[in-house]
């Protein structure tokens, strides 16, 4: 996304460009609005009147304090973090994920420990090497990683790795000049 962002701005400096972070529904009710053009968004918005174009996925993680039982381990299920507490952000993708833990994890009679909150994924981050709560993020923090911290990928039954897909959304009916350029760079950096 930043390479994407980088490129837009450097062959189109007279434009403005103006970032909002936000839920899905917040999102889509600006793109509704126009207040903006364009808007990535974690999983499937199934509006009526947006196009869509799949970009990327991203490895969901599990981040532990580095004293969790679980942070020994190479390998971490879902069904290993069962008993759980967990705290996501209400921004970005941060619900997205939350829904996952109750899909991964929920049954009949039974939900797990989810919670979610009005703070960045970062101050979420901060807090989990106290040992009170898990959160999940994806591999974009790796790099990043705080003191106390560790990261580990979340594995589906099947051994495969748990993704989380990012896709572009916009108005059918939008004609911007603006809009276009950007699409095409969508297009030529995220091929069908």
């Amino acid at each position: 996304m930043r390479a994407l962002i980088v490129d837009f701005v450097h062959d189109f400096p007279q434009l403005r460009l103006l970032n909002i972070e936000g839920d899905r529904c917040r999102l889509a009710q600006a793109l509704h609005a126009r207040s903006i053009d364009f808007a990535v968004i974690s999983g499937d918005v199934p509006e009526i009147g947006l196009k869509r174009r799949a970009m990327w996925s991203e490895r969901i993680m599990v981040m532990l304090h580095d004293e969790h039982m679980l942070a020994q381990k190479d390998r971490v299920y879902w069904s290993d973090l069962r008993a759980e507490r967990f705290i996501l952000p209400r921004q970005g993708s941060g619900t997205d994920l939350a829904d996952l833990v109750r899909a991964r994890l929920g049954e009949p009679g039974w939900q797990p420990d989810v919670e979610t909150q009005e703070v960045s994924r970062e101050n979420v981050a901060n807090f989990v090497p106290i040992g009170r709560y898990v959160t999940l993020t994806t591999d974009t923090v790796l790099g990043r990683v705080l003191p106390g911290v560790v990261l580990r990928e979340i594995h589906e039954l099947s051994a495969h790795i748990s993704h989380i897909s990012y896709a572009g959304y916009w108005r059918s009916d939008n004609s911007s000049p603006a809009l276009a350029r950007l699409l095409k760079l969508v297009g030529d950096r995220y091929p069908p």
